[in-house]
């Protein structure tokens, strides 16, 4: 196994360059630097007066002082990053990214998944290529593009996500910053009961509300007000929009899913700690990947136990609750023409019944244009 350890002071900047492998990074108390990688790895480590830079073949674990900023270029495979109370700017990675307690955090590009909890400051991501989990962050959230589906919960500041896939959140409006989601399939979200704030939904399928309030529709979408409307809230999905203004409820499903999730967490921190003991750190990484692949179908387990449990709670409460909006009056969706309909079209063309122009139009008409 390859090691480096260096001393470094609150003056130290790091920056990793480049990694074959996964990346694993953990700060903790003292004034060491210690990189590690097995033997086929091609470890460097470069330092310049406070600058040090690290690169490898392979993969690599990195232990520093908390309070040092760290930058991160490429990386192929899987990154973890804990207990960093400074910066992080993140460049690129081939795999999954999971944060816990991190300072202010700048990410471009995630080939994978990304799981961020407990994070000190804000969380600003450009694109994610998988899904997203998003808890207990004390700033703000801005996500230009996930391409999945998203948890977000427990966020102090505001927030502003585009999502390709489902979006579970729960927002808390901020009178000096307004808060955005769009989803390109169904959103659900929370607003604490005693929210100041104008909200606007535009849903591509079905609306439903749950004790909105009063509420008007406008060009595109509905508005309803709560409290004295300090800030500001919109949200737009291209399928159904279920909103409920009060506590975030928790599924019954949320804790076991939870406990077995930890628990595979810590037998793969085990598992680690047995095989590094052994062949010096070589294969360190596969068993976090295991954890990794559990938490992955758990979390789908989990989302598809909350849409199911989601839908029976909305289609089966009184109306005297919810108000629901249908038929995607609000939305952006065009109606699909099916091929039978384009044939029976075609063929009333060729039969001379109807002339190009009209067929257009009548095309044009199915597919809700104006």
């Amino acid at each position: 196994m390859e090691k480096f350890n260096l001393d470094v002071d609150e003056k130290t900047k790091v920056r990793i360059e480049s990694i074959g492998g996964d990346l694993r990074i953990s700060g903790r108390s003292g004034s060491k630097l210690e990189a590690q990688a097995p033997d086929y790895g091609e470890l460097k480590v470069v330092q310049d007066e406070d600058k040090i830079s690290i690169s490898a073949r392979s993969a690599v674990l990195v232990y520093l002082p908390a309070s040092i900023p760290v930058a991160v270029e490429r990386v192929g495979g899987d990154v973890h990053a804990k207990g960093l109370s400074e910066s992080l700017a993140v460049e690129s990675v081939g795999g999954d990214l999971r944060l816990k307690r991190i300072g202010r955090t700048e990410i471009q590009w995630i080939g994978g998944d990304l799981t961020a909890r407990k994070m000190d400051s804000d969380l600003v991501v450009a694109q994610v290529g998988g899904d997203a989990v998003i808890e207990k962050v004390e700033g703000a959230v801005r996500c230009n593009a996930i391409g999945g589906d998203l948890v977000l919960r427990a966020v102090q500041g505001a927030v502003d996500v585009t999502v390709g896939g489902d979006a579970s959140v729960e927002i808390v409006p901020q009178k000096e910053a307004a808060s955005r989601v769009v989803t390109g399939s169904d959103l659900t979200c929370y607003l604490p009961e005693e929210s100041s704030a104008n909200v606007q939904v535009n849903a591509g399928g079905e609306l439903v509300l749950v004790e909105p309030g009063e509420f008007e529709e406008a060009e595109e979408g509905v508005v309803f007000r709560l409290g004295d409307g300090q800030g500001d809230v919109d949200l737009t999905s291209g399928g159904d929009l279920w909103l409920r203004v009060g506590k975030y409820e928790s599924f019954s499903t949320e804790d076991w899913i939870d406990d077995i999730t930890n628990r595979a967490e810590a037998s793969a921190a085990e598992m680690e700690a047995r095989v590094g003991a052994i062949v010096g750190g070589a294969f360190a990484f596969d068993a976090d990947r295991i954890a990794e692949r559990v938490r992955k179908s758990v979390s789908k387990a989990r989302r598809k136990a909350e849409r199911a449990q989601k839908r029976a709670a909305t289609y089966g409460a009184s109306d005297g609750k919810n108000v629901r909006i249908s038929f995607g009056k609000y939305g952006s969706k065009s109606a699909e023409v099916s091929d039978e309909e384009r044939m029976t079209i075609l063929r009333m063309v060729e039969d001379g019944k109807i002339n190009v122009e009209e067929a257009e139009k009548l095309l044009g008409a199915l597919e809700g244009e104006a």
